[in-house]
């Protein structure tokens, strides 16, 4: 019937304009205005990253799609890295798992009595408490490195997630915009590895053991219940250390025990760790923790805004003065990069001749 005519030739050329209008607008052929509608690609690039970053690109985006509702993404990502896989790779390292760089009591007990040299020490040494610390404190830098890799990649996924129209057209602006975002990220990430591993080293330098938060030496008026609650069974684990027959020790080696209080190894004589040891060894771990809770939360709150600074912020305040460099104002040629593929223009021709 003729209305039913009438209502397919309307969705046809519905169809043949939202088709004509994918491909844009012919490239102007004047070199001003090429340059131009170079500039206002680059602006619209960086305008959607930025809001996807800062969270401010859902207000003009159809949030019903289903593929809104189901991921993250953009700003969200960055967060989700910070507050739950970063925060919880840190939560998880625990200062005396041997299995994972940790502190054992072999090693504790060891370095107390290389600390106190040939005089008995009434107390816990000083220098013994700053060595273990500083091998804690070592534990945190691959996690904080790793995290900056990882919000890196982030950043990289966000440039290359990014959609407009005319970077589908202009496939070699695309390709450029990708190139010298990634140089500019890796520059970047430089810089923050070199603030994160300065933190980790201004730890490493001073430990501050009048810090507020530190419990203190008199673990004892404080924390009444430090006891030998260990089982037969740990206790004789706990209570063995080697040595070499010339009195040497031998640190951070692992030897093979025995029921019998033999340990396996050329020339060495076993020892059993006195009461007074047990006590200076509980103590040492008590303050090791605390410290290191101290140290893990400076470390924690410290990469965060680093990485923010050095990477997110400056990527964000630096990217659309580097591309508008290198791009528009530098060496390349507007129509190399706004070549087109070569059949859109035979494509919108024909579009265009079928709606006139």
């Amino acid at each position: 019937t003729l209305p039913d005519l009438r209502q397919q030739i309307s969705n046809l050329i519905k169809k043949r304009e939202h088709e004509l209008e994918s491909y844009g607008s012919p490239v102007p052929g004047d070199e001003n205005e090429q340059g131009w509608l170079l500039l206002e690609i680059l602006n619209k690039v960086t305008k959607q990253y930025t809001q996807s970053i800062i969270g401010d690109l859902v207000v003009n985006e159809d949030l019903s799609k289903d593929d809104k509702l189901s991921t993250l993404g953009g700003g969200a990502r960055i967060r989700l890295i910070f507050h739950d896989r970063f925060s919880k790779r840190l939560q998880e390292i625990d200062p005396f798992d041997t299995n994972k760089g940790g502190l054992s009591t072999h090693d504790i007990g060891i370095v107390i009595k290389n600390a106190s040299g040939a005089k008995p020490a009434l107390f816990v040494p000083d220098r013994a408490f700053e060595i273990l610390a500083q091998r804690l404190i070592k534990l945190l830098r691959d996690p904080c490195i790793q995290v900056s890799e990882s919000i890196n990649n982030e950043l990289l996924h966000i440039i290359t997630e990014t959609e407009i129209p005319e970077l589908m057209r202009f496939w070699r602006l695309r390709d450029a915009i990708l190139e010298i975002s990634t140089e500019l990220l890796s520059g970047n990430l430089l810089k923050t590895q070199y603030l994160i591993n300065t933190a980790i080293d201004t730890e490493l330098s001073y430990i501050n053991t009048n810090h507020p938060d530190f419990v203190g030496l008199d673990l004892k008026s404080s924390n009444p219940d430090i006891e030998e609650t260990e089982t037969e069974e740990e206790n004789f684990e706990a209570d063995i250390y080697t040595s070499t027959s010339d009195g040497s020790n031998l640190i951070g080696l692992e030897y093979e025990r025995t029921k019998d209080d033999k340990a396996k190894g050329p020339n060495q004589v076993v020892h059993k760790l006195t009461g007074k040891e047990r006590k200076q060894i509980a103590t040492l771990k008590k303050l090791l923790n605390s410290y290191f809770g101290i140290v893990k939360k400076n470390i924690h709150d410290h990469v965060i805004k680093m990485i923010m600074f050095g990477l997110v912020k400056a990527f964000v305040n630096d990217s659309p003065k580097t591309l508008s460099s290198k791009l528009y104002k530098g060496e390349s040629k507007y129509k190399d990069l706004l070549s087109e593929a070569s059949d859109v223009s035979t494509k919108r021709k024909a579009c265009k001749e079928e709606l006139d």
